[in-house]
This record gives structure tokens, C-alpha cells and sequence, in this order.
């Protein structure tokens, strides 16, 4: 009876010290996602003077260029969260 306790505490502190680790790496993974979309989205804000003194028409073409590679950035956000997630299951 003694080993069969001694045992399922073994079994018990094991999944317990896996559900940790999980949660350290959920935590680092979002972090990691929120400090991507952080960045992302701060970067939509500064201009530099050289963009400022453009021809209208370069700078909406170089907003359409920026906008699709900040598309592109979160949805490879996205996937990845969708690809870790399911890891977990």
C-alpha cells in the first residue's frame, strides 16, 4: 500500500512540475505575441520627415506596402498561436 501512495505523489508532483513548465511557456509565448503586435502597431505611428516630404501618391503606396507587411506579420502571429495552441491539446 506504502509504494502504491508513494507512487501516485511521484505521479501526482510530475504532472504537476509538467503543468508548470506549460504555464511558463504559455506565459512566454504571449508575451513574446503581445511584444510582436506592440511592435507592429508602434511602428504605424512614426513617420520621418523623409516619408513627410514625399509626393502624396509614394506615400499611400508605401502605406499600402507597410499595411500588407503588418498583414502578413499577425496573421503569422495568428497561425502561430493557432499551431501552439493545438500543441497543447
Amino acid at each position: 500500500m506504502e509504494m502504491i501512495k508513494a507512487r501516485e505523489a511521484a505521479r501526482l508532483e510530475a504532472e504537476k512540475r509538467r503543468l508548470e513548465m506549460e504555464v511558463d511557456l504559455t506565459q512566454m509565448v504571449l508575451q513574446t505575441h503581445l511584444q510582436a503586435t506592440t511592435s507592429l502597431l508602434v511602428g504605424e505611428h512614426k513617420i520621418s520627415p523623409a516619408q513627410r516630404k514625399r509626393k502624396r501618391s509614394d506615400v499611400e503606396e508605401l502605406e499600402s506596402s507597410t499595411t500588407r507587411e503588418k498583414s502578413s506579420a499577425l496573421l503569422g502571429l495568428l497561425q502561430l498561436n493557432l499551431i501552439f495552441w493545438n500543441s497543447l491539446t
